[in-house]
């Protein structure tokens, strides 16, 4: 049996701002690729039918703190509880929320879709993607398998049978 030689690197002191900003941005790369790859598997999950999503609306938010602090409007910032939804998974949740956002600071204004990821309830709520195409297609996707409520179904057949 061979020996492996196992090389051990020196801690790296960063020297200047350039190198410092190059190692940031590569730790943002990375996050970004693992982001991507688990929105992916989001979309391509939910196209097939094996996740189901609900709307936050009907989400329990009485022992959740961390949800029920994210979903308190005021006037820099709300979320259309219509179009946002919730996926549990395992002993947390993701969280797609159509939201708004005004800074307090400049004015910059944010109106679009944000996924936040909740690992149990006692933790707080991450924001781990923001406006990406893939939140987009999600949205639509289960916009699509949401169906009507079984009153309006029912008022529908009615109507087509007579």
């Amino acid at each position: 049996m061979q020996k492996r030689k196992i090389i051990v690197e020196p801690i790296h002191f960063v020297s200047n701002c350039a190198e410092l900003t190059f190692i940031y941005e590569r730790k943002i790369n990375l996050n970004k690729d693992y982001v991507e790859k688990m929105l992916e598997q989001l979309v391509q999950e939910t196209l097939h039918g094996s996740r189901t999503w609900y709307p936050v609306a009907s989400a329990n938010v009485e022992n959740n703190h961390a949800l029920s602090g994210a979903l308190e409007e005021d006037e820099w910032h709300r979320i259309r509880l219509e179009q946002s939804y919730y996926l549990p998974f395992q002993s947390g949740y993701f969280f797609l929320f159509d939201e708004w956002i005004e800074s307090g600071r400049d004015g910059t204004i944010f109106d679009g879709l944000v996924l936040y990821i909740q690992t149990s309830i006692e933790n707080k709520l991450v924001e781990v993607a923001r406006d990406a195409k893939q939140l987009y297609r999600l949205t639509n996707i289960i916009a699509e398998r949401n169906d009507f409520p079984n009153d309006v179904k029912d008022f529908i057949q009615s109507f087509l049978d007579s």
